[in-house]
């Protein structure tokens, strides 16, 4: 694949192709070889579970991209997972969106174990993913170890006023955080 031999390319958008998880594991390959690539746009491209794992695999032996678009692509818990387990080991990662995913709770609780351990992720967008009170909370206390993640999207995710005392009380602690959305979340 051209991915893999290319080394000039840094940026690459393909959001909304329905490349399916397929195509997803295509890319992956030409980005675990490829150490050029910066930035990655496939949201919308309904890649699910299977094309998230394909990813996070190749995230684990790339050391150059930074910016991950994984938008809506369905990619659920188990997905939500294996991202995770590339963040606890990928340090050149700085911006991930994984927006409207469906993780809930699960998912979240996995990438909160990711982020105790990353020193480079900056901005994360989890919006619209179900993950509740339960899984905000799960956020929060990885929040209390990270210092590095600048950028919290936690739109719509129902997390009510005890999940929001949460992150209240992370950031007693947590002096990285500078931006923080809780827009729509049942708060009061």
């Amino acid at each position: 694949m051209t991915l893999e031999t290319n080394q000039s390319l840094q940026k690459l958008g393909i959001d909304s192709n329905n490349i399916g998880s397929e195509g997803a594991a295509a890319i992956a390959n030409g980005l675990e070889a490829n150490q050029s690539f910066q930035e990655l746009d496939l949201h919308e491209n309904d890649i699910g579970s299977e094309g998230a794992t394909a990813i996070a695999e190749a995230l684990q032996a790339n050391t150059a991209l930074q910016k991950l678009g994984l938008h809506r692509n369905d990619i659920g818990c188990e997905g939500a997972m294996a991202i995770a387990k590339a963040l606890e080991t990928n340090q050149s990662l700085k911006e991930l969106d994984l927006n409207e995913n469906d993780m809930g709770s699960g998912g979240a609780a996995a990438i909160a174990d990711a982020l105790e351990m990353n020193t480079a992720l900056q901005k994360l967008g989890l919006h619209r993913n179900g993950i509740g009170c339960e899984g905000v909370t799960a956020i929060a206390k990885g929040l209390e170890r990270n210092q590095s993640l600048q950028s919290l999207i936690l739109f719509s995710n129902v997390i009510g006023s005890e999940g929001a005392a949460a992150i209240a009380k992370t950031l007693e602690v947590n002096q990285s955080l500078q931006e923080l959305d809780l827009n729509h979340n049942n708060i009061w």
